[in-house]
């Protein structure tokens, strides 16, 4: 593990899109949630900010991914985000994590290029769930492993709450799977933009 910082701010983000091809789909709904981390005499974490919003895309139907997230067409019509607060949020974090890294990753640079310049980690694929017991990665099972109350998924703002709720949990050892997490190389490296 490498050395960490006495306090660090951590973005959690999850994004909803109208598919998986980040070249051809768009985002519809983002969710952030900024984290101040102290480290010590021990680690806290406190959400210190949050934003969710609607994003209207260029296409206009995206069944396949209406029937896992449920954003319709008319529910983002005339929506944007609001591209101050999320740079805001982006400049202030030490770095961003999200459960599927390299996904949400690839749709937020397009709208956020800023967001290149910060390490990414990814708690889908860093955090070895098998070893400790958990025989699927997939966040709604993590959370139902932990006996954490999910009350919609797929929707990007209690999708980042979860995550941070299952990041808190500890491992076999005691220790938080988010200072775990924070505590080793980035998945993806920041990049100059």
């Amino acid at each position: 593990m490498t050395t960490v910082e006495q306090t660090q701010f951590i973005l959690i983000v999850d994004v909803e899109t109208t598919g998986l091809d980040p070249q051809r789909d768009e985002v519809v709904e983002l969710g952030a949630l900024l984290i101040r981390l102290q480290w010590r005499p021990q680690m806290t974490a406190r959400v210190v900010n949050s934003y969710v919003g609607l994003r209207e895309p260029m296409a206009r139907s995206w069944s396949s991914a209406f029937a896992i997230h449920g954003i319709s067409p008319a529910e983002v019509r005339g929506q944007r985000l609001h591209e101050e607060t999320v740079a805001g949020l982006i400049c202030k974090a030490d770095g961003i994590i999200a459960h599927n890294a390299p996904f949400d990753r690839a749709f937020l640079v397009r709208l956020f290029p800023a967001a290149r310049s910060r390490p990414w980690r990814c708690s889908m694929h860093q955090i070895p769930w098998s070893r400790y017991g958990h025989p699927s990665r997939r966040l709604g099972a993590l959370a139902a492993d932990y006996d954490l109350a999910v009350s919609v998924a797929h929707r990007a703002e209690t999708d980042c709450m979860t995550l941070y709720r299952v990041l808190l949990q500890q491992d076999s050892r005691g220790w938080p799977h988010l200072h775990r997490l924070v505590a080793q190389p980035p998945l993806l490296p920041p990049e100059k933009y």
